[in-house]
């Protein structure tokens, strides 16, 4: 296993050569128009934001979980189900504990919310209530998959004060070692195009639920979008110390719309929420 850690993020590094590249190529660094960012892995795209959170929202996000953490459960319904079909439980793959947040919870919350869904490029109220998870030494999240109803996660890490309890891409031969305020982006899904010919063999049921997708020359084409298995991840165990990370998980619907009522907060961006703004 390579272990990539963000370069720059303490000093100026050179490229960080991760086996994606198949090629023994450096990946590139740069910046987008507004940060910093390391792409580790260009297919599948896995993306790096070093100095995403600030050391002041790092320790907001810990002490709004303080003193409220609960046993980590694991998806239960399958990695293709739909999200109505999705249900959680405890599992043996899974030891760490977490804390779910209310949407909007706080003012400063909500604006790291509105950073995130920023930074994956989805709508307003597409990101599900933050999850801080801690892990103790020895605790890990095995081998799993976020679910094809969420088309990408942004993992924060809110601290790097503990000794191994790396994030492993098994199917890259990727391993991110933890670095306070970063943030890795990846897709949980990939589109699957259909030629003419398998569309028109297709029923009207399966016609009905394929995507139409316009190209830069005018043409169309039609497909749907499908897990990606190469994104199969595990969260290691810390050797050493507590490890702290939120799970940002992008969802197809919107979240602020379906969820109930007691998981807004104050400054949830919706009008169904009065008091506060984000």
């Amino acid at each position: 296993w390579r272990s990539v850690v963000p370069a720059g993020y303490m000093h100026p590094g050179p490229p960080v050569r991760t086996p994606e590249n198949r090629g023994g190529q450096p990946s590139t660094e740069g910046k987008t128009a507004e940060r910093e960012s390391q792409v580790l892995s260009k297919e599948p795209k896995v993306i790096l934001y070093p100095n995403f959170l600030t050391d002041e929202e790092c320790a907001h996000l810990q002490e709004l979980a303080e003193g409220r953490y609960q046993r980590s459960k694991t998806g239960r319904g399958g990695v293709s189900s739909s999200v109505d079909n999705y249900s959680h439980q405890k599992s043996e793959n899974r030891t760490s504990e977490s804390c779910q947040l209310l949407i909007g919870q706080t003012q400063l919350s909500a604006a790291i919310e509105a950073k995130i869904t920023k930074l994956a490029g989805c709508p307003e109220g597409h990101l599900e209530p933050l999850m801080v998870v801690r892990y103790r030494p020895g605790e890990f999240f095995k081998t799993h998959h976020d679910g094809y109803f969420r088309p990408s996660t942004v993992l924060l890490y809110l601290n790097d004060d503990f000794e191994e309890g790396g994030t492993q891409f098994e199917e890259l031969g990727l391993s991110v070692s933890p670095q306070k305020g970063a943030a890795v982006v990846w897709s949980n899904s990939h589109f699957r195009p259909f030629s003419t010919p398998e569309v028109q063999s297709m029923g009207e049921k399966e016609r009905e639920q394929l995507l139409t997708v316009q190209r830069a020359d005018g043409s169309f084409k039609y497909g749907k979008y499908e897990p990606d298995w190469r994104m199969m991840h595990a969260g290691l165990p810390p050797s050493r110390g507590e490890k702290y990370v939120v799970n940002a998980f992008i969802n197809q619907q919107n979240m602020v719309e379906g969820v109930e009522d007691a998981l807004l907060g104050p400054f949830a961006p919706t009008s169904r929420v009065s008091g506060g703004s984000a």
